[in-house]
């Protein structure tokens, strides 16, 4: 009687251990989906924008807006994708 407990116990434990598997797996397929997508979604010229936005701010937290502004001026966003940022 001990010996079929504990193998009810092991399948249960495997069961678990599977089920956590496939949860842990489908989560992961998801998000490489999910950069796979944004990767081909990006703009090269929003992308070079977003860029240096960032190493302007890494530069200067402190950067005025309108330095922010003249960044997306330069790349040819548009003003009205800037309301959209």
């Amino acid at each position: 009687m001990g010996l079929s407990f504990s193998l009810v116990i092991l399948g249960s434990t495997v069961r678990c251990y599977a089920m956590e598997f496939l949860i842990i797996g489908l989560f992961a397929a998801i998000v490489a989906f999910l950069i796979w997508r944004s990767k081909q979604n990006t703009d090269p010229k929003e992308q070079a924008c977003a860029i240096e936005i960032g190493n302007l701010l890494k530069a200067n937290p402190d950067a005025r807006p309108q330095a922010v502004a003249d960044v997306f001026i330069k790349h040819g966003i548009d003003h009205p994708r800037i309301a959209h940022f």
